[in-house]
């Protein structure tokens, strides 16, 4: 898996709760662990290829990060067995490239979320879908512990 390519390619992952940093070297996603309080958590790929998850803000009972990276190993498609996918891609010239570690792709934390990101993509400008996620994340979503 390559962990910039997935977390940048495509822009749902940039839009709130989630942030991604230039380059796709760093996610952040903000997720409600069942507390007054959501937590935001930042994934980044360190230089033995495993993946480091910090959080912002307070620190973490036991069962709050194992919600955590429950919703991080969701989020990441790590439990999806590609295997078939890239054993077809590599017999297509044309979609070869997928080998380098493409082929997943980011989804939110929950179905809920990934509906109505979905709806505030249909029919308008990217911009609006923007301002629209923007806007309900701000009014409707959870405050976090920061």
């Amino acid at each position: 898996m390559d962990f910039a390519m997935t977390v940048s390619s495509h822009g749902v992952a940039a839009l709130p709760p989630s942030m991604i940093s230039r380059g796709g070297r760093a996610f952040g996603t903000t997720l409600d662990l069942g507390t007054k309080r959501a937590q935001t958590v930042f994934v980044r790929r360190i230089p033995s290829g495993h993946l480091r998850v910090t959080s912002l803000g307070t620190v973490l009972e036991p069962g709050q990060q194992a919600r955590v990276l429950n919703s991080l190993r969701a989020m990441l498609c790590l439990e999806d067995n590609l295997v078939a996918f890239y054993e077809l891609a590599a017999a297509d010239r044309d979609l070869s490239w997928v080998l380098s570690g493409a082929g997943r792709m980011l989804r939110s934390p929950t179905v809920f979320e990934d509906v109505v990101k979905t709806i505030c993509t249909t029919n308008c400008a990217w911009s609006a879908t923007v301002r629209m996620v923007t806007s309900l994340v701000r009014c409707l979503g959870k405050p976090d512990s920061r």
